[in-house]
């Protein structure tokens, strides 16, 4: 098999979609393949939780505004990757196996973290979070009115106050 690497990703030739001698599906699936590591994609751990909040997949693909079969494909690419059954599938909708149940579970954290991650990252690129350190002598620190203390010191998670 012929592999380059490159800095990020590493590229491998890809024959009807699929890794030769793979059934790991390439790009915009359920998976990526990072430093020849694989590694599950956000989207499709979110659209595995819906279809699991919403009980079955056409109501996931409607309110995630994506085709049905599309969210199917990333189910049946996700179940493929981590070797297990996640979803048993009847007439009635769907339910979660005992793994898909886990996996609900740390996806909604894992997903709840990235979410904390892009507006922490969000706050700071508009400068809004960040830290300031006053230093002062101890007279100065006794010249400050009592009210003006409390706009100095006081926070309001992680944002400082403003009069």
């Amino acid at each position: 098999m012929d592999v380059h690497a490159s800095r990020a990703s590493v590229h491998l030739p890809i024959v009807g979609g699929c890794i030769p001698g793979g059934k790991a599906p390439v790009g915009g699936a359920a998976i990526m393949i990072y430093d020849g590591r694989v590694a599950l994609v956000p989207k499709s751990l979110r659209l595995f939780t819906r279809v699991v909040e919403l009980g079955t997949i056409a109501a996931a693909a409607a309110r995630e505004h994506i085709a049905a079969a599309a969210v199917s494909k990333r189910l049946a690419d996700l179940e493929a990757q981590l070797g297990t059954p996640l979803l048993l599938r009847t007439n009635k909708g769907i339910e979660p196996t005992a793994s898909g149940r886990i996996l609900v579970d740390l996806s909604r954290r894992v997903l709840n973290d990235l979410d904390s991650l892009r507006r922490v990252m969000r706050e700071y690129a508009r400068g809004a979070t960040g830290h300031v350190r006053l230093f002062a002598n101890i007279s100065a620190i006794t010249q400050v009115p009592a009210g003006g203390a409390k706009h100095i010191h006081g926070t309001t998670s992680g944002r400082t106050r403003t009069p």
